[in-house]
């Protein structure tokens, strides 16, 4: 089944969700990202509404010592029509009618905090955080289909993103301070992505990797794009002290660079679209290698002191859409941080079968 491209009915697909590639390290590290079970038609219809409810408020008290009620209720109080909105939103498009609303939770938190219901309301301490990503979604065709893809656009679905979120004020800061990335084995990091990005960016001015732990032969470091080999991936519940390296960045004056990689991305797109000689799929995949490619050189980059994964998230599936292909749910966006090409290519691909697995079935016999 192509699910790249557009058809008049829906059919559940019989497909492997839990395939990984053998180089995404960071994916086998997370080996079992989608391990909750996809929802039948039934249970769909069957579950509460996401709305801000007395239950849904206790099982929050329940779960967050320090909330702050006043603040979840203001921020919040309209959830239920947002998600409807979103619904709405997502049925009118071939590609993802059918999808539940209230499974989008799954395209911008990280695996690992899935909640089909407190998600809604608040993550990592933040309120509004997922409806502020609710709103950006139904707006990035709007953002995105007119004209290339640039610093204007990107900064637009930031600013959507952070928007009414509490604790957001880091968000709109544009500080000139040197902002660290930790990069961690295994999560967001792997050692062909370290490789890759050392290279990126070994003559940028403003963007800089400190490595721990390089390979040295005596006292002599004889590349500074390899991690030593016997550093292993990180274990669970990994620490910013489990980092084998870090970029560096100097904000706002590393933007130069994204601007760069804006123009290298809408050149590879127009010329991908003006070669006739690609079958579809083969348009789709070097459409998709694209689309990581910029993706992931943005979210190395930095641009914003803080929501730039959230930002990503948006944009990659926004790229995706305009380009009538699906969505893709995957595990955690700091992927994008320092893996390789090839790698987020795969995770990609891979979360493109579980966001159509995740649709309800239109079938008719």
């Amino acid at each position: 089944m192509n699910i790249n491209n557009s058809e008049s009915e829906y059919c559940h697909p019989s497909i492997d969700i839990t395939s990984k590639s053998d180089e995404a390290s960071a994916a086998s590290s997370k080996d079992k990202f989608y391990h909750r079970p996809m929802p039948s038609q039934e249970s769909s219809t069957s579950q509460p509404p996401i709305e801000l409810n007395q239950r849904i408020i206790q099982l929050l008290q329940l779960k967050y010592n320090d909330l702050n009620l006043d603040e979840i209720i203001k921020v919040n109080g309209d959830i239920k029509e947002i998600v409807s909105n979103v619904q709405s939103y997502l049925d009118s498009n071939e590609l993802t009618s059918g999808f539940p609303a209230r499974e989008m939770y799954r395209l911008f938190i990280d695996k690992t905090n899935w909640d089909p219901e407190l998600g809604f309301f608040i993550y990592e301490n933040e309120s509004g955080y997922s409806k502020a990503l609710l709103n950006t979604f139904i707006k990035l065709k709007q953002i995105l289909s007119n004209g290339e893809f640039n610093f204007k656009k990107l900064s637009r679905i930031h600013e959507l993103s952070v928007k009414g979120v509490a604790n957001d004020t880091l968000c709109h800061l544009d500080i000139s301070e040197v902002f660290c990335v930790p990069l961690i084995l295994g999560y967001n990091c792997t050692r062909k992505g370290f490789m890759e990005i050392s290279e990126l960016i070994k003559n940028k001015k403003h963007s800089w990797i400190a490595n721990r732990y390089p390979v040295y032969i005596g006292n002599c470091c004889i590349e500074r794009g390899l991690i030593n080999p016997l550093i292993p991936d990180h274990k669970p519940n990994c620490t910013i002290s489990d980092a084998v390296a870090g970029i560096n960045h100097r904000i706002p004056e590393n933007r130069i660079y994204v601007s760069e990689y804006f123009y290298a991305y809408n050149k590879k797109i127009k010329n991908i679209k003006a070669n006739h000689k690609h079958t579809q799929e083969e348009r789709q995949h070097l459409i998709i290698t694209a689309i990581a490619e910029v993706c992931r050189n943005i979210q190395m980059s930095h641009p914003f002191p803080d929501g730039n994964a959230r930002s990503i998230c948006m944009s990659f599936n926004g790229l995706l859409m305009i380009e009538k292909m699906s969505p893709s749910i995957i595990p955690d966006t700091n992927i994008f941080d320092s893996h390789s090409i090839k790698e987020l290519v795969k995770i990609m691909l891979d979360g493109q079968q579980l966001f159509q697995a995740l649709r309800v079935p239109r079938c008719t016999t």
